[in-house]
C-alpha cells in the first residue's frame, strides 16, 4: 500500500458518495450536489494526475469531490478503509500463495515482490516469467482476498466499530462495491504511477471483475452465503453507475476470456504447491 494508491482509494470513496445516486439509501443522499465526473479518467484519479503535473488542489476544488451530508461522509471513509482492506489481502496473499517464494526461485535474485502486471500487458516485465503466469497470480490473489473480506462481513469478524455496527446487508453491499471498484483502481493506478504515464491507456478495468466471477464460479464458495448474491449484484449496478460517466470504454473487456486462464491455473496449482504457506480456496 502506497501513500498514492492510499489518496486514490480515499479520493474515488468521497466522490462516489458525493453523488446522490450513489447508495441513495445511505443517509441525505438528496443534499448531494456535486456533479459527475467528466474526465476521461475513472474517478479517484484527480488528486494524483494534477499531483504528477506539478499542480496543487485548493479549497474551490472540495465541492466537486467531498459529499455534503455529514453521514455520507463518514461512509466514504469507511468504504476507504474496506477498499485498503482488500489491497492489503491482495498483497497477503501473494505471499500466502507461494508467488514471491516461486519468483524467487525463478529469478535467483532474492526478489522479495511480484511485479504487478496489468491484465491487458502481454509480455513480463522481468521476461523470466510469462505473462500469463503473472496474470494468473494476480487474478488468484484478487480472488483469496475477496474470500477473506466476505469472511470477515459473515463471520463476524469486523474489528472497525464504525463498520461492524452497519447492517449486514449495507456491509456486504459496501466490501463488494469497494472490491469491484479496486479492480479497476488496480489497473488504472499501475498503468498511471508505475508506468510514468500522465494520459491513462485503456486497461480494460472489469477485466479483472470479470475473472473474479468466473474464479467465483471455478473455487466453490468463494460468493456462497445468505445476501452475497443480491449485494453483488447491487454492488456491480453501482460502480457501472459511478463509471458511466467516464464514457462506457472502462466497462469493457475487450472479449477477455476467462475461461481460457482454466488450464493455465490448474498448471499453476501444481507449480507453486511446493511454495504455498495455505490452501488458495
Amino acid at each position: 500500500m502506497t501513500t498514492g494508491l492510499a489518496s486514490t482509494i480515499q479520493e474515488f470513496a468521497l466522490y462516489c458518495f458525493s453523488q446522490k445516486a450513489f447508495f441513495a439509501d445511505v443517509g441525505d443522499a438528496g443534499a448531494e450536489t456535486a456533479p459527475p465526473a467528466t474526465t476521461d479518467h475513472i474517478p479517484g484519479l484527480w488528486l494524483l494526475m494534477r499531483t504528477l503535473e506539478g499542480m496543487r488542489a485548493v479549497p474551490a476544488d472540495a465541492p466537486r469531490m467531498v459529499p455534503v451530508d455529514p453521514e455520507r461522509h463518514v461512509m466514504a471513509l469507511y468504504l476507504s478503509l474496506l477498499m485498503m482492506r482488500f489491497v492489503w489481502f491482495h498483497e497477503l496473499a501473494h505471499g500466502l500463495l507461494g508467488h514471491v517464494d516461486y519468483r524467487r526461485q525463478v529469478l535467483g535474485d532474492g526478489a522479495c515482490r511480484v511485479e504487478e502486471l496489468i491484465s491487458t500487458e502481454t509480455a513480463a516485465p522481468s521476461g523470466s516469467l510469462d505473462s500469463q503466469s503473472l496474470q494468473c497470480m494476480e487474478f488468484e490473489a484478487d480472488s483469496w482476498a475477496l474470500s477473506r473480506c466476505l469472511l470477515i462481513q459473515q463471520g463476524g469478524l469486523e474489528n472497525i466499530d464504525g463498520i461492524a455496527a452497519l447492517p449486514e446487508a449495507l456491509r456486504l453491499r459496501l466490501t463488494l462495491f469497494g472490491i469491484y471498484a479496486m479492480t479497476a483502481l488496480f489497473e488504472v493506478f499501475q498503468t498511471v504511477l508505475y508506468r510514468r504515464k500522465l494520459s491513462v491507456t485503456h486497461p480494460a478495468p472489469l477485466t479483472r471483475l470479470k475473472m473474479l466471477a468466473s474464479r467465483a464460479g471455478w473455487d466453490a464458495g468463494t460468493m456462497e452465503g445468505p445476501g452475497v448474491s443480491m449485494a453483488a449484484k447491487a454492488a456491480l449496478d453501482q460502480l457501472r453507475m459511478i463509471l458511466a460517466p467516464v464514457g462506457s470504454s472502462w466497462q469493457t473487456v475487450d472479449g477477455f476470456d476467462p475461461d481460457r486462464y482454466k488450464a493455465r491455473f490448474d498448471a499453476l496449482r501444481e507449480t507453486l504447491a511446493p511454495f504455498r504457506y495455505m490452501a488458495s480456496a
